[in-house]
Order: structure tokens, then C-alpha cells, then sequence
């Protein structure tokens, strides 16, 4: 037995056979590279030329593509570029216009005559200014949105220690799904009712943002299409802050005033 192939008939069969034969299988091998040497002869009496530099595109290169026209990419973006419109005296020199007046309105930043600004609008403060690359913040308030600012508002409360602050809903949803982690993805999440971002605009204070009381449990899926939208107001979460703290009987931190806002330095 030869090999495994099964055939409907006995002359299938037979005609199948011809290719376990040693002959047979070396003269098709040395027709093939006859009938490949052939073809690449036949190729060059009448080769295909680039159309950007007049050279002869080499018969591999037709193989692979039978519709080429370039020898390479270089001609064909050469010739692309030769088919373009040239601009207009009119557009350069808007151009130049506008490159001028950037550089002299912003000379630190455009340093080079043609260099591509992008326009960028502060988020805290809503300053217009260009930058060479897109951000979110000026150079004045892009430290107060960086980790080790944020990290005076993360919750460092334990949640057992304080589940009188959470919903029956919310904690029937942590005992079935458990905390979020790399290896629990469908865990929940402790997300802020006041975001972190607005309490870094606004000035809050970081004893009520990181309270219990502002704190929400739900899915990480919900969380993070929250984004940075708050379901309270300031004004709301210091009263809850109040109510609960009395309960517990735990009076605020010494040194803060319940009403007033952290200052920060702008």
C-alpha cells in the first residue's frame, strides 16, 4: 500500500498509480522547470517597463503581480506625485501666513519654519495654546492631574468596615461577583459619585471625595463607561458625610473644615 487515498473505480485508481512511479515523477519535475525556463524566456522578449524610470520589471515581480506597472514603491509614489497639481502661488503663501503668525505668537514652539502644531484647550482651565503633540492640559495644571496628585482622592477605606454606606443591592452584587482583577473581570469596582476629575477642577476637599459615602459599587463595564460624570452634587455629599460621621460618632478630620473646599495651587 502506497498510500491512503480511496478512488471510485479501478481505472481512477490505476491513473492515480502512474504518480508513484519514479519516472513519472522526474519527468514532471524536469518538464515543470522546462516549462518555467520557458515561460521566463518567453517573458523577456517582450518584458513589461516601469512606467516612471524605463527599466525592465523583473520577471518575478510580474509572476507575483501580473498588473504591476512599477519597479518599485519609490517609482510608483514618483509618479503618483508627478500626477498631482502642483499648489497655487495663493495657497503658499496662506500657508506661510498662518506658519508666521504661530511662530511669532509662540516662538518656544515653533522652532522650525514648516512644524505641524496641533491646537490644544486646556480642560481645567480652558486656555487655547499649540503644542507639538495633542494634550489634554496646559503646562499650569498638568501636574494636578497626574497620578501622585489623583492619589490624594483614592478610597482607602475597608469596605466590610463600612458596609452600612452601601445599598443591599450593591452588596449582594459584591458577594456574587466578587472585587474586580486582572484574573475577575466581571468583578466589581469602587467608583466615585463625585469623579476625581471634577474634584481636582473644583477644589474639593479629599476628605469627603474619598468617604465612604461617595462611594458606588458596580460592574467595571458600567464604571468605565461612566467616565468622569457625577451623580452628586458637592453640597449633597457633605451633608451625607455629616449624617453618617455622626452616626458612626467619628468627627472629621482636625484641621478641616466641613464646608470649605481644598485649596490647590493653580
Amino acid at each position: 500500500m502506497q498510500c491512503s487515498r480511496n478512488f471510485k473505480s479501478i481505472y481512477a485508481l490505476n491513473g492515480h498509480l502512474r504518480t508513484h512511479n519514479d519516472d513519472f515523477v522526474e519527468v514532471n519535475r524536469t518538464n515543470g522547470l522546462k516549462w518555467a525556463e520557458a515561460a521566463k524566456e518567453k517573458y523577456y522578449l517582450s518584458p513589461k517597463i516601469c512606467k516612471n524610470c524605463s527599466i525592465v520589471i523583473q520577471y518575478e515581480k510580474h509572476r507575483a503581480n501580473y498588473s504591476i506597472k512599477f519597479c518599485s514603491q519609490n517609482c510608483a509614489a514618483s509618479f503618483n506625485n508627478k500626477a498631482k497639481a502642483p499648489r497655487s502661488e495663493a495657497s503658499k503663501r496662506k500657508t506661510s501666513q498662518t506658519l508666521l503668525r504661530r511662530a511669532l505668537l509662540h516662538p518656544k514652539q515653533a522652532q522650525a519654519a514648516y512644524s505641524k502644531l496641533k491646537n490644544c484647550q486646556c480642560a481645567h482651565c480652558g486656555l487655547r495654546f499649540l503644542n507639538r503633540q495633542a494634550i489634554k492640559y496646559c503646562s499650569q495644571h498638568a501636574d494636578l492631574y497626574k497620578r501622585n496628585n489623583r492619589n490624594r482622592y483614592a478610597f482607602t477605606f475597608s469596605i466590610r468596615d463600612n458596609s452600612s454606606a452601601f445599598s443591599a443591592s450593591e452588596l449582594a452584587l459584591l458577594r456574587k461577583y466578587g472585587m474586580w482583577s486582572y484574573n475577575n473581570t466581571s468583578g466589581i469596582t469602587r467608583d466615585h459619585k463625585i469623579s476625581v476629575a471634577s474634584a481636582i477642577k473644583n477644589g474639593y476637599d479629599p476628605y469627603y471625595i474619598k468617604h465612604p459615602m461617595n462611594c458606588e459599587l458596580m460592574p467595571w463595564a458600567d464604571n468605565n463607561r461612566k467616565k468622569t460624570k457625577s451623580s452628586l452634587t458637592y453640597e449633597e455629599l457633605v451633608r451625607l458625610v455629616l449624617e453618617y460621621d455622626a452616626k458612626k460618632s467619628i468627627a472629621p478630620t482636625a484641621g478641616l473644615e466641613p464646608a470649605s473646599a481644598f485649596a490647590l495651587t493653580a
